[in-house]
């Protein structure tokens, strides 16, 4: 089985790089960054360098592979509110069609907790409705959430979302 791990030299998506890599999984990596690819090779990992916002690098990186673990993400006071939104939609949204496209496999896609506001969440639970709380990169979660449902639905797709409460 090989796995795709998009933001692959981020925080989260290096811990699951390391994650898959220990279990014994082949490895695909896209990293936006060329300078973190040599470091990834040298692991052993395929890597190919891309932005999330293009298509065609999501359709090439996913080739093949059976699950993606979508980790790329805009997060940041260097990003502006519309940075963080079109890298995270655009990124979703062409994994997912990468993925559909591919007839096979499944999108992981990491969002959060926050994409049910800023309420008190004890307890919390899947049934919970989103809520909109006006910061950026909890917001685009929201609509990344929506759209997995509706490839999902529309178009089969097999997605998994995560939704960790606090990433240190």
């Amino acid at each position: 089985m090989v796995a795709l791990v998009t933001g692959a030299s981020g925080f989260v998506g290096s811990h699951v790089l390391d994650a898959l890599l220990a279990q014994g999984q082949a490895v695909r990596a896209l990293v936006h960054h060329p300078a973190a690819a040599e470091e990834l090779r040298d692991k052993g990992v395929e890597v190919q360098v891309g932005d999330v916002r293009e298509a065609h690098i999501l359709t090439q990186a996913a080739s093949g592979v059976e699950v993606v673990y979508h980790c790329a993400a805009a997060v940041g006071p260097a990003f502006s509110p519309r940075e963080i939104h079109d890298i995270g939609l655009s990124g979703a949204r062409h994994v997912l069609e990468a993925v559909r496209q591919a007839g096979a496999g499944r999108a992981v896609l990491l969002t959060s907790v926050t994409v049910l506001g800023t309420r008190h969440l004890d307890p919390a639970s899947e049934d919970m409705p989103c809520q909109r709380s006006g910061d950026a990169s909890a917001d685009v979660k929201i609509e990344i959430e929506a759209l997995a449902h509706e490839y999902e639905q529309r178009h089969g797709v097999d997605v998994t979302i995560l939704r960790p409460g606090l990433i240190y």
